[in-house]
């Protein structure tokens, strides 16, 4: 798949053929009430200062680029949105009474046309890339290639995408909210074998402002004064996370499992009082 953006998504229903004349007679004028966003769309986060911005270009110059739409499976005359929920939302602002559309065919894989027009229009966060394209792949059971292959991408960039959701869950929790791009969870993931200076880095993001760029950098630094490992660091702190779970349903836990869990507990620290009094 080489070509990109809305031209690409597109081509892929309706053809090349004299181009231009052929995608302008596909292209209907569709009142904005009869049109309706896709809950299962891609995009999860809209920032309202940039569809702003948006419909301010649009009450100038009008919509650039269609929607494309599907019909309504139960609403006459109405459509919901498969790709360009942006240009709808700004639209609306811009106080336009109708949107150029163009009509997705019923064969068409209409969650493959949506993510790969927000893909190649950088319209989603690295987020909502990630969880998307894991949510298709689960659904649709693919591999990283055949992922890839489908959405017009590379087997790498995609594990690119799917390393993000690596990152612990409370960071991902504000991901989206945050507007943060990958190269800032690429200096996260740098320290995922230091939890606390993740967690500092994380603060520093947020606080200040710091670009992709500048949290690369930042994460170089307190790389470097992060303790080299030693022979039994994974192995701690695969301990650690584990009893971190176990301290956290620790009053919930029946009686019974609780003591055993004691008894283990003590053993463990018998084993490491020799280890330690032999050294």
């Amino acid at each position: 798949m080489t070509g990109r953006g809305t031209e690409n998504v597109i081509s892929m229903f309706t053809g090349t053929a004299t181009g231009q004349e052929k995608r302008q007679s596909r292209i209907l004028e569709i009142p904005i009430t009869s049109i309706h966003p896709d809950p299962k769309q891609p995009r999860k986060h809209f920032d309202p200062r940039k569809i702003t911005e948006l419909a301010l270009s649009i009450a100038d110059y009008g919509v650039l680029q269609p929607i494309g739409v599907v019909r309504h499976p139960e609403i006459p005359l109405h459509y919901i949105i498969g790709y360009g929920e942006r240009r709808w939302r700004a639209t609306q602002e811009a106080c336009l009474k109708t949107i150029p559309a163009i009509m997705i065919p019923d064969n068409a894989d209409k969650k493959a046309i949506a993510l790969i027009e927000n893909l190649h229009r950088s319209d989603l966060t690295a987020m909502e890339k990630a969880m998307a394209i894991k949510e298709m792949m689960m659904d649709e059971h693919l591999s990283m290639e055949a992922a890839g292959n489908k959405l017009g991408i590379s087997k790498t960039r995609v594990h690119q995408l799917l390393n993000i959701l690596n990152l612990p869950e409370e960071m991902l929790t504000s991901f989206c909210g945050a507007d943060l791009n990958e190269n800032h969870a690429r200096a996260l993931l740098m320290l995922k074998r230091s939890p606390n200076a993740q967690k500092e880095l994380f603060q520093e993001i947020l606080i200040e402002g710091m670009t992709g760029k500048q949290a690369l950098a930042r994460a170089e630094k307190l790389l470097k004064d992060v303790p080299e490992k030693g022979p039994i660091s994974d192995m701690v702190a695969s301990s650690l996370k584990r009893l971190s779970r176990i301290e956290k349903k620790w009053r919930e836990m029946p009686l019974q499992e609780r003591e055993q869990s004691v008894k283990e507990l003590l053993e463990l620290r018998a084993q490491i009082d020799i280890l330690i009094g032999n050294s």
